[in-house]
C-alpha cells in the first residue's frame, strides 16, 4: 500500500496543473463617497461587506489603501472565520511586502477554514484501509480499461456510500462512474483533469482523510514551506486581542 501511494503521489506532481491567476473586481461605490464614509459603513454582522472593501482597495495605487486594505481582510476573517479566514489571509499575502510573510500568510491559509479542498472534504471520505487499497486498485485498472474490480465494489453498499458521499469531486459524478465501468474492456474518456480527480480522491482514501504536507504539496502544488503557530492564527489575520471592527471619527474602535 506503501507503494501505491508513493506512485500516485509522484504522478500527481508530474500531472499537476498550474494554478489560475486570481483576479479582482473593480472599485465600486460611486465617486461621491468617500473612503472614511464608506469604512463607517461597515457593519460587524455583515464581513462580506468588509472583505469586498478590502478586495478594491488592494488595487489601489496609494500605500494607505493597501494598510486599510490589510486590516479590512483580517476584520472578514476575524469576523466570520468559517467564511473568510483562509481567503483573507491569502489577500493580506498578496498585499505583503516580502516574501517570507507571503509564504508564512499562504501555509496558514491551509490550516484555516476554506484553505484546502481536501482538508474540508476529509472528513466525509474515509475509508478503512483495505477499503481504500482496494479502490485505489480498481480505480487503477479502471484508466487502463479493465473494469471488473471497479464493477464488483459498486455491489458493496459500504463502498457504493463512499463514492455517492463523494460525487461532487469524482469524474462525471457516481452515476457516470457506474455505467462507465459496466462498459466493458476499452479505456475511457478521462481528462488530464479528470485523471488528477481520480488520484486526488485515491490518495485521500489511502492517508485516511488527513493528508499529510508532502501531499498537498503533491496536489495543490502549494506547500506549507514555513512552520506556522496554529493557536495563533487568528493573530495572524488580525493582530487585536479585541477586536475593532467599527469605525467612528477616524478611528477604529470596538463598539
Amino acid at each position: 500500500m506503501i507503494d501505491r501511494w508513493r506512485v500516485i503521489t509522484l504522478v500527481l506532481s508530474a500531472m499537476a496543473l498550474g494554478s489560475a491567476s486570481a483576479s479582482h473586481p473593480g472599485s465600486a461605490g460611486g465617486a461621491s463617497t468617500t473612503l472614511e464614509q464608506r469604512l463607517e459603513a461597515l457593519d460587524p454582522t455583515d464581513p462580506r461587506a468588509y472583505f469586498e472593501l478590502a478586495e478594491d482597495l488592494a488595487d489601489g495605487d496609494s500605500e494607505e489603501e493597501r494598510r486599510v486594505a490589510r486590516r479590512l481582510f483580517g476584520l472578514a476573517g476575524r469576523l466570520d472565520r468559517e467564511k473568510y479566514s483562509a481567503s483573507a489571509a491569502l489577500g493580506i499575502a498578496e498585499l505583503a511586502s516580502d516574501a517570507r510573510t507571503r509564504k508564512r500568510l499562504r501555509a496558514a491559509a491551509t490550516m484555516l477554514p476554506g484553505g484546502s479542498p481536501m482538508l474540508i472534504a476529509s472528513w466525509r471520505r474515509q475509508a478503512d484501509p483495505q477499503t481504500a487499497f482496494q479502490v485505489s486498485e480498481a480505480f487503477g485498472e479502471f484508466r487502463t480499461g479493465r473494469m471488473v474490480k471497479l464493477c464488483r465494489l459498486f455491489e458493496d453498499p459500504v463502498v457504493r456510500r463512499l463514492f455517492e458521499t463523494s460525487d461532487d469531486v469524482l469524474p462525471g459524478g457516481v452515476n457516470w462512474l457506474e455505467e462507465a465501468s459496466e462498459g466493458g474492456r476499452r479505456i475511457p474518456e478521462l481528462s488530464r483533469t479528470d485523471q488528477l480527480a481520480l488520484l486526488r480522491f485515491e490518495l485521500m482514501l489511502l492517508e485516511s482523510g488527513r493528508p499529510s504536507w508532502s501531499t498537498l504539496l503533491a496536489v495543490e502544488r502549494d506547500p506549507p514551506l514555513l512552520e506556522v503557530d496554529a493557536e495563533g492564527l487568528d493573530r495572524l489575520l488580525l493582530d487585536e486581542e479585541t477586536i475593532r471592527p467599527l469605525r467612528r471619527d477616524g478611528r477604529w474602535v470596538a463598539r
